[in-house]
């Protein structure tokens, strides 16, 4: 099988006409001297006998070196080989199979068994593929608690940390001091009880344990209200927020809790991710058969297309640039969505903003 040398014309050999795989037999120099009707059409030139000629030709010139090394084996002393190589089919195609050398006839000859092992390979391919999605996974895991347990601890060492200041001063207080500190003390747990109920949130769905509470919701009303609280929100940093709404009432059947939680979240992070001077733009409107669609535009500094990909993902953070979060909200956000039998998406651009769409069923 591994030598190009011209060989005669191949007979049937009656003692392996009737196996099924394809069985060759060989000289000690590679040229064929006898194949099955299998081994036949396995050759270039279909079940032609003179097919043999070129037996090496039908392996692909990247899986050669594995067949020679095989040959070289049984030449140097060794009673068997094998080589798993791929042969070009009539279309093209790669079709994997398995070639198991043994000497025969005293050692004057050569039989090489060839068994398709397609499915084998494909299996094995699916298998791999399982294994890095799994590994991929694991990853993921691994960042997306490396992250989260990052951003507890900053809410919580600013507690610890103010209140100590408080305790290593001692009475009098310092009203001003202890004013401006306590409000920090407020923020920082607000922000970490805020963290610890997205994850909780998060857990619960992944175990199957929220169901929406569907009721009529005006998602009109809603858009205006959040657009209110994030208004304030925006007036803290210099970040303009403005609703556009239109007058008649979008009502669909949907979670209103779910639903608030999503554009709260999709909201806050849009306030916290657009620059000073920045604004934020939340509009709400029908579409085709009941539809409704919520868009959250900002002028903030965007992501690149492989961040846009991956942003629903527990470990990738909300924002451009240096890490600022574990991506908990985001991540809920794509978790919640489905449950109401809506689609979110993302479009951004470096420097240019984002705009995320959410898009609600009428039931």
């Amino acid at each position: 099988m591994p030598s190009e040398t011209a060989c005669p014309p191949v007979s049937a050999a009656p003692g392996v006409e009737a196996l099924v795989p394809a069985v060759f037999t060989a000289d000690r120099n590679g040229n064929c001297t006898a194949a099955n009707a299998a081994a036949r059409a396995l050759l270039p030139g279909g079940a032609d006998g003179r097919a043999g000629r070129s037996c090496l030709r039908a392996v692909f010139p990247a899986d050669r070196s594995a067949v020679l090394a095989a040959w070289r084996e049984l030449r140097t002393g060794a009673d068997r080989s094998r080589a798993e190589f791929r042969l070009r089919g009539a279309d093209g195609s790669a079709m994997w199979h398995l070639a198991e050398f043994s000497v025969a006839e005293g050692g004057s000859r050569v039989a090489a068994v060839v068994t398709d092992i397609g499915f084998l390979k494909q299996r094995e391919a699916a298998l791999q593929a399982r294994l890095a999605a799994a590994a991929a996974e694991l990853q993921g895991r691994s960042d997306f608690l490396a992250g989260l347990s990052h951003d507890l601890r900053s809410p919580l060492n600013a507690v610890i940390g103010l209140t100590e200041s408080l305790i290593e001063t001692g009475a009098p207080f310092d009203s001003v001091r202890t004013d401006k500190y306590l409000k920090l003390v407020n923020a920082s747990g607000r922000q970490l009880l805020g963290q610890l109920n997205e994850v909780i949130d998060l857990v619960r769905i992944d175990a199957g344990r929220t169901v929406p509470n569907r009721s009529a919701v005006d998602v009109g009303s809603a858009v205006r209200a959040l657009g209110e609280a994030a208004r304030k929100e925006g007036a803290a940093k210099g970040v303009e927020v403005a609703v556009e709404r239109p007058a008649a009432p979008l009502v669909i059947a949907t979670d209103e809790r779910l639903l608030w939680q999503v554009l709260q979240i999709l909201l806050h992070n849009a306030v916290k991710f657009t620059p000073s001077a920045g604004r934020v733009t939340v509009s709400a409107a029908a579409g085709a058969a009941g539809v409704v669609r919520v868009e959250i535009r900002d002028t903030g500094a965007g992501m690149p297309a492989e961040k846009t990909a991956r942003i629903f993902a527990p470990h990738v953070p909300g924002g451009a640039g240096k890490r600022t979060g574990p991506g908990v909200g985001l991540t809920l956000v794509g978790r919640i969505v489905p449950l109401l039998g809506g689609r979110i998406s993302v479009a951004s651009t470096p420097g240019a903003g984002s705009v995320f769409a959410l898009e609600l069923p009428p039931a």
